[in-house]
């Protein structure tokens, strides 16, 4: 597996961990803040624990899809070697063949001979090219009107022209099918591959704005360290900011209790200092507050 995809499962997987460890500290919080707005307005407060399951099923799920469809882009790519190795065989006969046709067309009629059956250009480098190439002879081969003329008489050469034909188009044969094998073998990895890479941008835009919301919940409850640590990254869309090797145990552990300050907030180990609103990391609500004062 690719590693782009191997940083995303890790870094959505600490994620999703996060949220279902510290669900109940989460959810306690944004009670705690929205409790008052629904009792002044005689409204219910939503099951917020709904909400923190549905972002963490979301995001899941798009790892999961962008998973599945690499693995099989993966697979199809292996599926490549055996037509490819056809196409070689075929192509190495067909060469051969059509090479061995035209050194006898030269021989026996010379210049005029080889541009007469197409033979007059050196045979293509490519495996396309060749089949065309030798088709072309092919058919010049069958006209009913064709004339080659010797450049000596001699009975001791012969050269029916029918039976040439019958012969290059059975070499032409098989390798005619290897090209359309390779084709299709192509237009399946080409499929694979758009798959994934919409599996990718869908995983890449729910992962950088359902982290966003989880990094700013965990600001919320107090659970600071944990927030840092679930900052979406900035530069790669898809992955944390500390993507790492470190052990995913370290977000999914048991759920954290933060110390509540006398005023009931929940606080930190260490304050924060102040990030603008509308940067990556602001506390959420903080210009609400600000106007209140």
């Amino acid at each position: 597996m690719q590693k782009q995809v191997v940083d995303r499962k890790r870094s959505s997987r600490r994620v999703v961990g996060a949220l279902g460890k510290n669900k109940d500290v989460i959810v306690a919080a944004l009670r705690e803040l929205l409790t008052p707005a629904a009792e002044r307005l005689g409204k219910p407060v939503p099951k917020l624990e709904v909400l923190v399951e549905l972002l963490a099923e979301t995001l899941r799920y798009r790892t999961e899809t962008l998973v599945d469809t690499s693995e099989a882009h993966e697979q199809e790519g292996l599926d490549d070697a055996e037509p490819r190795r056809i196409r070689g065989v075929t192509e190495k006969d067909a060469r051969e063949q059509i090479s061995g046709v035209r050194k006898v067309v030269e021989g026996l009629y010379g210049d005029a001979g080889l541009r007469a059956l197409g033979l007059w250009e050196p045979l293509p480098p490519t495996p396309d090219q060749l089949a065309a190439y030798g088709a072309t002879v092919a058919n010049a081969l069958s006209r009913k009107d064709l004339v080659l003329v010797p450049m000596r008489k001699s009975k001791a050469a012969t050269f029916d022209a029918a039976i040439v034909a019958t012969e290059l188009k059975e070499v032409l044969r098989p390798l005619e099918a290897a090209l359309g094998a390779v084709a299709n073998e192509a237009n399946e990895l080409d499929g694979t591959k758009v798959r994934k890479d919409q599996a990718m941008a869908a995983h890449n835009v729910a992962f950088t704005r359902i982290t966003a919301i989880v990094e700013q919940m965990a600001r919320l409850a107090g659970l600071n360290d944990l927030a840092d640590r679930l900052r979406p990254s900035p530069s790669e869309p898809g992955v944390l900011v500390d993507v790492g090797e470190q052990d995913d145990a370290e977000d999914t552990d048991a759920a954290v209790t933060p110390a509540r300050t006398a005023g009931g907030g929940a606080s930190g180990a260490e304050p924060k200092p102040r990030i603008p609103i509308g940067y990556p990391g602001a506390e959420p609500f903080e210009e609400e507050e600000e106007a209140d004062k």
